[in-house]
């Protein structure tokens, strides 16, 4: 690159190579906005056809609640007085005694579908166990929606 034309040439090349990776980057958060909206809209419209399920059997806050999560919304139901009971006299608050307690109550998803769920957010079923906590002392606590 001796001479002002090599160096002209290669300017114009790696401008040229700058802007098409710029506009890849571009190109590639379009679509991951796209998809972030199109996960975000589903997940909506999955809380609102549940919400409707479940408002048809009982009242939210009294008979069940929902817990939004990144992985989709968890319905929680009262827990049977046996059940809270059980747990409350086993007076162990270990993970596995909280997961025995919570898992009766989820009304969805599907138990096979809530094990990946409480496998990857293992944090989740505190919040679960929170919600069904309130629901068995009559004090909704709202976790998500209005």
């Amino acid at each position: 690159m001796d001479n002002i034309h090599d160096i002209a040439d290669e300017l114009a090349r790696l401008e040229a190579e700058r802007a098409a990776i710029e506009e890849r980057r571009q190109a590639k958060e379009g679509r991951e906005a796209a998809a972030a909206r199109l996960a975000e809209l589903q997940r909506e419209v999955q809380t609102a056809k549940l919400l409707e399920q479940f408002e048809a059997e009982g009242e939210r806050g009294v008979d069940f609640d929902l817990v939004d999560t990144v992985a989709g919304p968890i319905v929680v139901r009262r827990p049977h007085p046996a059940t809270f009971k059980k747990f409350r006299d086993g007076g162990k608050y270990t993970s596995a005694a909280i997961e025995d307690f919570v898992r009766p109550c989820v009304a969805h998803p599907s138990k096979t579908e809530l094990g990946p769920i409480l496998e990857r957010f293992p944090g989740v079923v505190d919040e679960l166990a929170d919600v069904a906590f309130a629901l068995a002392r009559g004090r909704s606590k709202r976790v998500a929606g209005k």
